[in-house]
């Protein structure tokens, strides 16, 4: 789980440095091709993870749960900080990988569906 994160991390980063320099040079092309691949990159990384836990792995439901809590957590906490008025992102700069539109936050979402989806399948179809 750490390293889809890690993943989704460093593809928003360069993601980012690229638009960056797009926007200095003009030329869109090594965002383009960059963006497009980092989706694959994520995406492979996402499925990786998912048919781990859910094929490979032993049934744990406390490994579930810190799917569920982790996932949920990290997709959640923009709304939850801009609802509750509190100001404990922005400062801590963690705030900008957690905005929405972000790669973290969505793999957040996914690992939180991996996490239910452990809970959910029964375990004669593991293994």
């Amino acid at each position: 789980m750490a390293a889809t994160f890690v993943v989704a991390y460093g593809c928003e980063r360069y993601v980012e440095h690229l638009r960056r320099e797009f926007q200095m040079t003009t030329d869109i092309r090594p965002f383009l091709w960059f963006d497009s691949f980092a989706l694959i990159i994520l995406a492979a990384a996402v499925v990786l993870l998912a048919w781990y836990v859910l094929l490979r792995a032993d049934r744990d439901v406390w490994v579930a749960g810190v799917f569920i809590v982790v996932g949920i957590g990290v997709t959640i906490a923009w709304a939850v900080e801009m609802t509750l008025g509190t100001n404990l992102l922005v400062p801590s700069r963690i705030g900008e990988y957690l905005a929405p539109d972000t790669y973290v936050r969505y793999v957040g979402a996914l690992v939180a569906v991996i996490g239910i989806a452990s809970l959910a399948i029964p375990r004669r179809l593991r293994r």
